[in-house]
Parts: structure tokens; sequence; C-alpha cells
């Protein structure tokens, strides 16, 4: 997944300012990641779990040609 996710359209964000730190998506990440520190990162599967588990929509998908 590292080597896709370096090309990849669609980037998964993390918007702080409206994480409540519930740990919600770190819970739903199946890559067991620290979501909050690593989405979109290298480890990052992009599966949209975090996205759906957020309450306060602080995750985003995005979609970039950069």
């Amino acid at each position: 997944y590292a080597l896709t996710t370096r090309v990849s359209l669609a980037r998964i964000e993390l918007d702080h300012s409206r994480c409540i730190q519930c740990g919600a998506c770190d819970r739903a990440c199946p890559a067991e990641l620290d979501v909050r520190r690593e989405v979109g990162g290298m480890e990052c599967i992009a599966c949209g779990d975090c996205i759906s588990a957020c309450s306060q929509t602080g995750i985003k998908r995005r979609f970039s040609l950069r």
C-alpha cells in the first residue's frame, strides 16, 4: 500500500480543529494506526473506516492531482 499511497488521487485528511480526541477513528482503523498522527501517511490504506467513525466530520477524503 505504501507505494500506491504516493500516487493516489484520493487522500484522507484530518481537520485537527474539529477533532475531540475521542479515539473512535483509531478503534475503526484496520491498520491499527494512530489516525490523528498517521492518517494519509505511508501506512494508511485509505479505506475510509476512520471517516465513517468520526462523529465530528473531522476526517475527509480529498481528491487531488498532487
